[in-house]
């Protein structure tokens, strides 16, 4: 009887030492700041499900953009810099296969062209007939482009049958998750954050009209931004979660924080905006935004294990 006690102690000891202190952990997400060496203002647009971003760098005067693709696990950027002739690029969103969709400038034009980046070679991409063309989006297996044309026409384009669907007019379409579902919000007078199911061809429109949304993940999960009060001022502050149930993302000390991509596993990644009064400039930095559980959820996960060990305990007493 004495052994099996002893068994019985060093088993939850032991399970409990190898869980993660439940101190450490405070409910929604844990805001990791990213930088890069030599940029002072970095943005992350998207994360794929293999944990790799997208986003861009500005130079010394803000005047031309770089795209990129970073590696959340080796913590490596490789510059995306557009087809041939560009002098500006963003990169906006990666697949889970690897492909970069963005926008670049040329030096013969500041419209703004779309391009696809897929194993090692660039293909712009742009609407017919369009002056310019952003695209924002793509789905996970790489088949569906979301983006705005014109500057305010959204659309998305199925590569596996070449249609183009456009959505009507002020329809900023941004994400678009594998189950093509897409976020977005109207621009203008109206204002209004919604989903778009491409299946259904139906938009839901949610409230508040504060709010922005720009990414959204195969179940459901959406980010973006929204105004909040803040003593009487409106601050810009990041949102994840369900339409009418959100979670607030806001970085001590900044002005406005984006969330802007969201993979499967609910990490959001976006920016957020600081004033450095010695240069008297305002600085926008990146984010990676990871789920942590809340403390309830690390007491029921002891309970189990408490529960795991009496039973074994139980069945060699009977032994």
């Amino acid at each position: 009887m004495r052994t099996v006690h002893i068994v019985f102690r060093t088993f939850v000891l032991g399970a409990v030492m190898a869980l993660p202190n439940p101190a450490a952990f405070a409910a929604g997400y844990k805001i990791t700041p990213v930088t890069r060496l030599g940029y002072d203002n970095m943005t992350f647009w998207d994360i794929n499900n293999a944990g790799l971003v997208t986003g861009y760098v500005t130079n010394a005067d803000s005047t031309a953009l770089t795209g990129f693709v970073y590696n959340s696990h080796t913590r490596v950027f490789t510059d995306v810099t557009g087809p041939a002739g560009a002098v500006s690029s963003y990169s906006t969103g990666v697949s889970d296969t690897g492909t970069v969709v963005g926008g670049y400038a040329s030096a013969l034009s500041d419209q703004q062209r779309g391009f696809i980046y897929e194993a090692g070679n660039y293909t712009e991409f742009n609407v017919p007939g369009a002056t310019d063309t952003t695209l924002r989006g793509i789905s996970a297996d790489a088949r569906y482009l979301t983006g705005v044309y014109d500057w305010t026409y959204g659309f998305i384009f199925d590569r596996a049958t070449g249609n183009l669907i456009t959505i009507g007019s002020s329809m900023i379409l941004q994400g678009i998750n594998s189950h093509g579902v897409v976020a977005g919000s109207i621009r203008g007078a109206e204002r209004m954050p919604f989903l778009y199911d491409l299946a259904s061809q139906v938009r839901t429109d949610y409230d508040p009209t504060t709010d922005r949304y720009r990414d959204v993940n195969d179940s459901g999960i959406v980010t973006g931004w929204g105004v909040r009060d803040r003593g009487g001022f409106g601050v810009g502050v990041g949102i994840v979660g369900s339409p009418g149930s959100m979670n607030e993302l806001e970085v001590a000390g900044s002005f406005e924080t984006t969330g802007l991509g969201i993979n499967n596993a609910g990490t959001v990644v976006g920016g957020y905006e600081t004033y450095d009064s010695v240069r008297d400039v305002f600085q926008t930095h990146a984010f990676i935004a990871t789920s942590v559980p809340e403390p309830g959820a690390w007491a029921l996960m002891l309970c189990g294990l408490f529960g795991l060990a009496a039973a074994a305990a139980g069945r060699r007493e009977r032994d």
